[in-house]
């Protein structure tokens, strides 16, 4: 921080707000002083100013591609965090365009790029995207996830259940993946087996939002009233 700028806040009478890059970061237009904005403007939930930070980052990184193509997928997700689509789909596709990307890398990219497009409304889009990052990362629960999701809204129960129930093999104790599996047995009749994994979500997410969707969901299939369960007080 710049003498002239310590003898002004030292001069306030009254404490004023400064953005912590301010008083952490380089001052300069390096690349990683605009990385340590992005990232700090990302912990403050700033997430414009962090993608648009991130993006200025990877064009100052052009000389490394691979630093350039990383930048770009962490402002994607600040896009996608803010709610703009576009964005994030644009700086994905500019990340898997300098194809500087490993195979997992560009699974996750494909998988961004897929909630991108489900963001916009594009399912088809989404769709492609989600097999390729099936191809690249298997294991990761989300793409059968968001794949389980595109199907139930296509009334495509068969695959809905097919995906959610991979997805259940990999995060069994994931609360958003019980609450879609009820979706699916409830679009198919199944209530006995939407109520299961509704009080499993109880079981494994004690305290969370998830839970609290579960017992809203649970009285709406005649269930008694439940009291959620306490959140942890954080001392």
């Amino acid at each position: 921080m710049s003498l002239l700028l310590s003898l002004l806040l030292a001069a306030q009478d009254t404490p004023v707000e400064v953005p912590r890059e301010v008083l952490r970061c380089a001052s300069d237009k390096s690349v990683d002083a605009v990385l340590c904005r992005a990232v700090i403007a990302q912990g403050e939930d700033r997430y414009v100013d962090s993608a648009e930070a991130f993006e200025e980052a990877a064009g100052l990184a052009a000389s490394d591609p691979d630093k350039a193509s990383r930048a770009l997928l962490a402002g994607a997700n600040m896009w996608l965090a803010a709610g703009d689509a576009e964005r994030a789909g644009a700086a994905i596709d500019k990340a898997l365009a300098i194809a500087t990307l490993d195979n997992v890398q560009r699974g996750f990219a494909h998988l961004d790029r897929a909630r991108a497009a489900l963001m916009a409304g594009n399912n088809a889009m989404a769709s492609d995207h989600l097999e390729r990052a099936r191809a690249l990362v298997p294991a990761d629960p989300w793409v059968w996830y968001l794949g389980a999701g595109i199907a139930l809204e296509n009334d495509e129960l068969i695959t809905a259940r097919q995906q959610i129930e991979q997805a259940l093999v990999l995060a069994p104790d994931s609360g958003d993946v019980l609450l879609r599996a009820a979706a699916i047995e409830a679009a198919a009749d199944n209530l006995d087996g939407a109520r299961a994994h509704l009080h499993k979500v109880r079981d494994v997410a004690p305290g969370s939002a998830a839970e609290r969707t579960a017992i809203r969901l649970l009285q709406s299939l005649s269930e008694p009233a439940a009291a959620p369960t306490p959140s942890p007080v954080e001392e």
